[in-house]
């Protein structure tokens, strides 16, 4: 499976996104798994991060499909963040596929709690 990972820009809007101590400066654009759009997965997904040193050191899956939260955990390990004390944060992920989507994927970060992937399902094969 290809993985395309797109470094989102660190920008200054970027650096007031808090979690208790923890401010998010980096991260990439997590995409909607490929084989979930194709078997037309889609759903919520919670995760606990660990940070640590401005990085990501541990990731616990606490609900979700399997195909989603497996991407949802590898786009949280992108995540940099500005170095301060260790801490465990909640991160739920919600994957949607939708003709309305503005974008392909449409991505919206509500950092470092909530991320939105919306996605247009794959056109049926004839």
């Amino acid at each position: 499976m290809i993985r395309f990972v797109f470094l989102v820009s660190v920008v200054c809007w970027l650096s007031h996104f808090v979690a208790g101590a923890q401010t998010i400066v980096g991260a990439a654009v997590p995409l909607y798994p490929p084989l979930a759009r194709a078997a037309k997965v889609q759903g919520d997904v919670t995760l606990e991060a660990t940070a640590e040193d401005g990085r990501i050191s541990a990731i616990k899956i606490v609900s979700g499909h399997r195909l989603l939260s497996d991407a949802a955990a590898a786009n949280v390990r992108t995540w940099m963040l500005v170095r301060q004390v260790p801490m465990t944060f909640r991160v739920d992920f919600r994957y949607r596929l939708s003709e309305t989507c503005h974008g392909n994927p449409a991505v919206v970060f509500d950092f470092p709690t909530k991320v939105e992937v919306c996605s247009k399902p794959n056109p049926p094969i004839d």
